[in-house]
């Protein structure tokens, strides 16, 4: 097993390495995991035109607005705040808090602290601290999220990974165990209103292949665990994520990669929200003083292993 720095395009990254899995994590590109391999396949690549371009690429944190927010504005206990699509902190420079290479376990963990005079409290003014623990265990990747609300106000904030995975070839399979696609609007933005997937396109129960579909929707009302599952042709890999991350965006742009995004609030919540859809739109509201996490697992099995269910 492997923990170490090393160069990567003229950046610091973290090598987190054990028999069958590989990741590339970039702690001063918002803990970005540049890379996922699992026995020398792909599942998530380094997108050096999307990296050179600022584009997001790989597996960026989106916090404290996960994707879209209308007229990148939304207001909160009568203030108004940027709201920037894919959030604040998918470039920002995390601290390096914790490495650990022990028995079968490898840890890596990151910090970003939110206080005034940084560059990010001037969008979102709200003292705190946001960690990040992503462990490599086993065919097993754990991550972990954990917000720190120091301020005197409460918070207000979705959480999300924003993971582009490889799709091998047109036989990429894939299942997301949901019951209910939220409607929206021509610009992408969700209405309000729940629809149910059944006898739908947008019906992602039974093992179907990612090319052929054109989404790019607010998935949630979880029907079963794992809540998706992708199968490639020599394993699969099973999604999972704690009670917090209530949605996952689905978004099939090509045939190079698409996303299964795991959030804990729907698009647009910030304003979902102040619009009377407050269970709808899922999003997180911390105390002052208080603290709240939640975890997303990514666990690889071998073809003669998997099972889509």
């Amino acid at each position: 097993m492997i923990i170490q720095k090393e160069f990567f395009h003229g950046v610091m990254v973290v090598r987190m390495q054990n028999e069958n899995l590989a990741l590339l994590i970039c702690p001063e590109d918002g803990m970005n995991i540049y890379s996922i391999q699992y026995k020398g396949q792909p599942t998530v690549s380094f997108d050096e035109e999307k990296w050179s371009q600022g584009r997001t690429f790989s597996v960026p944190i989106l916090y404290p607005t996960p994707n879209r927010v209308e007229n990148d504005k939304f207001w909160w206990e009568g203030v108004a705040y940027t709201g920037k699509t894919h959030g604040l902190v998918k470039n920002a420079p995390f601290e390096i808090t914790k490495q650990l290479c022990k028995d079968d376990k490898i840890v890596l963990e990151g910090r970003l602290d939110w206080r005034k005079g940084s560059e990010f409290y001037v969008e979102f003014s709200f003292e705190s601290l946001l960690d990040i623990q992503i462990t490599l265990q086993g065919d097993k990747i754990n991550y972990k999220y954990t917000i720190t609300n120091n301020d005197t106000k409460e918070l207000p904030y979705g959480f999300a990974l924003h993971p582009y995975f490889v799709i091998e070839n047109k036989n990429t399979e894939f299942i997301v165990n949901v019951n209910t696609v939220m409607e929206m609007t021509e610009k992408n933005l969700p209405t309000g209103k729940m629809l149910t997937v059944k006898d739908t396109m947008f019906d992602l129960h039974e093992t179907s292949k990612v090319v052929g579909h054109n989404l790019d929707h607010v998935y949630t009302d979880i029907s079963s665990h794992p809540i998706a599952c992708v199968r490639y042709a020599d394993y699969s890999m099973e999604i999972d994520a704690s009670a917090v991350f209530s949605h996952m965006v689905v978004f099939t742009p090509n045939d190079r990669y698409f996303c299964l995004e795991n959030q804990t609030c729907s698009t647009n919540a910030h304003n979902l929200y102040n619009s009377g859809f407050k269970k709808e739109s899922g999003l997180q509201v911390i105390r002052s003083g208080a603290q709240e996490s939640g975890e997303i697992s990514f666990a690889f099995k071998a073809a003669g292993e998997r099972k889509l269910q």
